[in-house]
């Protein structure tokens, strides 16, 4: 059980090694949305490779695609958007801040989802105890991102130190 939830925490590890990665290649071919492509052309090889190598056709039939939802394929998408706003947030917010508020950002959303059971999800209320693991969350999120840091220290990039004081 110890090695699943390693297993999340790698994960993440390797999120944040990427957005600095992929800022870097945004920055030397002067463009953010090369920089995405570049990225999800690469991860599409790999992908692809997986798939031969596990035996996968590659290929989606036109059944699937025609008898199910219209936003099951939102999820690409929604990755260019995520990875390219990270690559154009990293140089101005920093590692931690460009980590920490999509974590803070998909959690809420979870809460959402797990509350409506939207997206054919299982239905999990909002609880009490949810509440406060949120706003531990939260507060962690502010701690770290240095929201309440003086007004001297302040790095002059904390975006949400400005938002709670402009």
């Amino acid at each position: 059980m110890l090695l699943l939830a390693l297993i999340p925490v790698f994960m993440g590890s390797g999120l944040a090694i990427q957005t600095a990665i992929n800022s870097r290649l945004g920055s030397v071919s002067g463009s953010s949305f090369l920089a995405s492509m570049v990225s999800f052309v690469v991860g599409a090889i790999f992908l692809n490779i997986l798939l031969i190598l596990t035996g996968t056709s590659p290929l989606v039939s036109t059944a699937t695609i025609t008898s199910n939802p219209w936003w099951i394929w939102l999820g690409g998408v929604l990755g260019v958007v995520g990875l390219t706003t990270n690559i154009l947030l990293f140089p101005k917010l920093g590692s931690v801040q460009t980590a920490v508020l999509p974590i803070f950002g998909q959690i809420v959303m979870g809460q959402i989802i797990d509350q409506f059971g939207l997206f054919e999800s299982p239905i999990s209320k909002f609880t009490f105890i949810k509440m406060v693991g949120l706003l531990l969350v939260a507060g962690g999120m502010l701690l770290a991102t240095g929201a309440f840091m003086p007004k001297d220290k302040m790095a002059k990039n904390n975006i949400i130190y400005y938002l709670i004081n402009y």
